[in-house]
């Protein structure tokens, strides 16, 4: 019986609503609630928990169909997918170009974060909040220096979380 993602996600989330899930993964840092919140915000994030692990067992489930499916290995099938979303125009994870410049000149041509002048080429977008509609719009996504973006998240050059240097560096 081949299932389509929705039907999927109601059954890992039925199963874990009546406690017939095998085990729950662990989620750290913003994920997981810590200490008592009060007014049953440890029962909302344990929702947005439950249903992020629903979302997660679908895609399993649909990457392994659609690489057995297509003869394809699943590697391939995952590979597709996280392209796909990193492109996709209204909520994939990158902006594109044309957004860039929206936002460069929304913002002036300055950092958001130093606030000093700022040319296009040298520009780091920065999102000031992800998974929101319209992520990339000029508003959202601020342009900065590369060593003002490093500080806004606590990098810091030859660090292994900063990444291989940006080409001529």
């Amino acid at each position: 019986m081949i299932l389509d993602a929705s039907a999927i996600v109601a059954i890992v989330l039925e199963e874990h609503r009546s406690g017939r899930a095998d085990a729950r993964p662990q989620f750290s840092g913003r994920y997981a609630a810590t200490g008592s919140m009060g007014d049953g915000a440890e029962e909302v994030l344990e929702m947005k928990t439950e249903i992020k692990l629903a979302i997660r067992t679908a895609l399993s489930c649909l990457v392994e169909s659609q690489a057995a499916e297509h003869s394809l290995s699943s590697q391939e099938v995952a590979n597709e997918v996280f392209y796909s979303v990193q492109r996709h125009p209204s909520w994939g994870r990158n902006a594109s170009g044309a957004q860039k410049r929206a936002a460069y000149t929304h913002w002036k041509r300055r950092c958001h974060r130093c606030g000093e002048e700022l040319p296009f080429a040298d520009a780091i977008f920065h999102h000031l909040k992800r998974g929101i509609p319209d992520q990339h719009a000029p508003s959202n996504l601020v342009p900065q220096h590369v060593k003002c973006h490093d500080r806004e998240h606590g990098l810091y050059r030859g660090s292994l979380a900063k990444g291989a240097p940006r080409k001529g560096q």
